[in-house]
């Protein structure tokens, strides 16, 4: 009898040839997945040593998964490396009480609390971009993302806690350690148990959040994300959220948020700086519209090329590089049996430059964002921050971060790369430019 489609295995590597690919995803996966791509297609079977895994790239077959059919994939395992810091919070929860909490975290990013929060971001943004005028006083290059990166934790920590942190803080120390620790671990060949210097990192963070939520236990007047969600647990008796949860809600907020809006700048201005008529186009929007005058949440929707350049740079670089799901029953892919337990791999950076899709896809273009270019391509071509039900619930926020940041950084200075040498990626938990993208700093 002939073969049911159902049962036809999709082709990858077997042999040394599977082995040499696990090592080679060590050494960069960003390099190994287009490469499998292209000898194998659309999608590639990962098999060995009681492992299997199926990376896929069509749109179509991304939807499937994220959307069409998500309840039968649950976020990968491999997500529990992160759960002695955030607990069961969004990235990890797997369980019947992901819905509820879902429900719950998204009351504090509805478009009523926008505003103010834009308001925190424009205020910080300002006094961090102040600091450079050092800069250029002592003619000294800057690291966009590390520069970046503290104006964004500052950000993190008035609109999540009502705090100022500043750079040496020790809720920051603690983060910074766990944050390495867990990446590191996730990608280790062999597991180890957690260090003393990891436990503690992991307690300090614990009390910290713990002190903040009794805080409002004892009706502190706040207004915060963490103020909002606790709100909302006493507006829906149903649903309300314990400590436990708002702690794991809280910590896995700022665990995702710690880097991609400085990733995302730093990469911005790396393609900017080879695109000159990109950057004065851009610049000449802003003056239009804005002047001098500091940009509000309202302003974002009268900026339309600075929303496709901001979806350009996240097409090239998205920040979060790759997704990862575990099948939870066995399934058909584009004609392919998918065994329960397969763990699905998305690499954003390949399904982002498939020339199907995106023409010339190598090329930073902003036009090809326009409603013109955009129509007809699948959603799924392009999906930086997921999609489906679990869709990350802060990319509205995440993306106004970035461009009124871009904003104000047009509106005060100009920039040179201080290197012409090319800058590799860095794919860990987001997809970093490896050493950061150093710039000279002018005024405008």
């Amino acid at each position: 009898m002939p073969e049911s489609k159902s049962s036809r295995i999709a082709p990858g590597p077997q042999g040394i040839s599977f082995l040499k690919s696990i090592l080679d995803f060590y050494r960069d996966p960003i390099q190994l997945f287009p490469k499998l791509h292209k000898q194998y297609g659309d999608i590639v079977r990962l098999q060995g040593m009681g492992y299997t895994a199926h990376l896929i790239t069509q749109p179509e077959h991304v939807k499937y998964v994220l959307q069409d059919n998500a309840k039968n994939y649950q976020l990968s395992g491999v997500f529990d490396e992160t759960s002695p810091v955030v607990g069961k919070g969004l990235t990890t929860n797997n369980g019947p009480s992901w819905l509820k909490q879902r429900r719950m975290v998204q009351s504090a990013f509805q478009h009523r609390y926008i505003p103010a929060y834009a308001n925190a971001i424009v205020a910080y943004t300002e006094e961090g971009l102040s600091g450079w005028r050092v800069n250029i006083q002592r003619d000294q290059p800057l690291n966009v993302d590390a520069e970046i990166l503290k104006i964004n934790l500052r950000i993190l920590g008035k609109l999540l806690f009502s705090v100022d942190f500043k750079p040496d803080d020790p809720f920051l120390r603690a983060l910074a350690i766990v944050r390495k620790a867990t990446i590191e671990q996730s990608r280790a060949l062999i597991k180890l148990p957690a260090g003393p210097r990891f436990r503690r990192a992991a307690r300090f963070l614990d009390n910290f959040a713990y002190a903040k939520i009794n805080e409002r236990r004892r009706g502190n007047p706040y207004r915060d994300i963490l103020s909002t969600m606790m709100e909302a647990t006493i507006l829906q008796a149903e649903a309300r959220m314990n400590n436990t949860e708002l702690r794991d809600e809280i910590m896995t907020l700022f665990f995702a948020a710690y880097e991609d809006v400085a990733n995302a700048l730093a990469w911005t201005w790396r393609l900017l700086a080879g695109q000159p008529e990109i950057e004065s186009k851009l610049r000449t929007e802003i003056q239009n519209v804005l002047g001098e005058r500091l940009p509000t949440a309202a302003d974002l929707a009268n900026l339309p090329y600075l929303s496709m350049t901001v979806n350009e740079v996240l097409r090239l670089y998205p920040t979060t590089w790759s997704l990862l799901r575990d099948s939870i029953t066995e399934d058909e892919i584009g004609g392919f049996h998918i065994p329960a337990g397969s763990m699905i791999i998305f690499d954003l950076h390949l399904t982002h430059r498939l020339p199907e899709y995106w023409r010339d896809p190598e090329r930073f273009d902003p036009e090809r964002f326009s409603p013109e270019q955009s129509a007809g391509r699948p959603r799924f071509a392009y999906f930086p921050f997921g999609g489906g039900p679990r869709q990350c619930i802060g990319n509205e926020l995440a993306l106004m971060e970035i461009k009124l940041i871009l904003i104000r950084m047009m509106q005060l200075y100009r920039f040179t790369l201080a290197s012409k040498t090319p800058i590799q990626m860095n794919p860990l938990s987001s997809l970093q430019p490896r050493g950061g993208v150093w710039v000279k700093v002018a005024k405008v």
